[in-house]
Parts: structure tokens; sequence; C-alpha cells
């Protein structure tokens, strides 16, 4: 057997435009929002999100976007599109340049890490000077409450604990908590 016989293709995974755009500008230009940036990203590293982790992710995605379409460098998303109707005569614009669909490929493995929801919570919370996550509820949300946690931190001497509940991709605090975190002016 040749070493041709053994290439193995990559699978791939057509994307609109704008879901490429998104995740490479930063802005959100997706015809299906937040859903057109999950779907990329995702995809592109074989595993599920949640939306404090997009920012991570989409830094991860984005040279290999650049190196599958470098064309993408080239668009610039003007400030006018800032409504519905603007960003729909944008992504006819840029559709009738570029094509509306592109095929896009996975990451290598190995150079995607994935991390725990609740872990990378708690390593975004800045001016800690500890920070520890217990997992409540089941990871793949199947519990009642879906994913939940708590991230018990210490910043200045003093310790809270902030409950986050991972449901729907998104990432909430309780009320209680939040009033108490708005209070100590840590949401601002």
């Amino acid at each position: 057997m040749s070493d041709l016989d053994m290439v193995v293709e990559q699978p791939v995974k057509r994307f609109h435009i704008g879901d490429l755009l998104s995740v490479v500008t930063g802005r959100l230009v997706s015809p299906s929002h937040m859903d057109g940036i999950y779907a990329v990203v995702d995809w592109m590293a074989d595993v599920p999100h949640f939306t404090h982790q997009l920012p991570r992710a989409g830094d991860v995605c984005k040279p290999h976007l650049l190196r599958q379409h470098p064309w993408l460098a080239e668009i610039t998303i003007p400030e006018s599109v800032n409504n519905e109707a603007a960003l729909r005569t944008f992504l006819e614009m840029v559709s009738a340049r570029y094509g509306e669909y592109h095929e896009v490929q996975r990451i290598p493995e190995g150079e995607y890490v994935a991390q725990d929801p609740l872990a990378e919570t708690a390593q975004m919370m800045t001016g800690c000077d500890s920070c520890r996550a217990v997992r409540h509820g089941a990871p793949d949300g199947s519990g009642p409450d879906g994913y939940a946690g708590t991230v018990t931190y210490t910043a200045g001497g003093t310790t809270r604990d902030m409950v986050a509940w991972f449901a729907c991709r998104r990432t909430h605090i309780g009320p209680a908590v939040r009033a108490a975190l708005d209070a100590a002016g840590e949401l601002s």
C-alpha cells in the first residue's frame, strides 16, 4: 500500500459566510445570530461550548479559518451594519463576491483543549486570590437544573460564592448571588 492510499480526507461541513465572518472578526453578522457562531466553533473544535467559552474557542478557530479561507481577511464589516436590513444587504454583497456557503475542516486533533465549563468560569474570575469550582447535577444538562455549580472565590480577603447554572448554552447566576455581587460592585 502506498502513502497515497493511506491519505485520509478530513470531514468538512458547509457554513454561511456570515457565520465565518462572525468568528473571524468578532462582529455578529451571522444570519442565524449566535447559533451560527456556536455551529462553527463546535464543529471546528469537535466539542460543544457554553457562551463564556466562545471567545477562547474562537481565538483558536480564527487562524484555522483564515488558513482555509485567506480571503476572509480581506472583508471589512462597515460600522453601518448595525441593523437587520443593513446586515441583509451586507451579506448579499459579500455572498455575491465570495459565495454564500463554504466548507470548513475541523481543527487538527490536539490543537484545541476542551475545558470543563465550570472550571473555566473559575479561571475567568479576575482579581481572585483563589478559586474553587464544585459541580452539581449532570454535565450534559440532563438534570432538572441543567449543569449547575458553585464557584467559590476569594478576593481581597473576602470569600464569596457565585452560583452558575449552565443551561441552554447560557451562563446565569442566581438572583440572590447577582444581587450580592452587584452590591459588592463586582458586576459593573
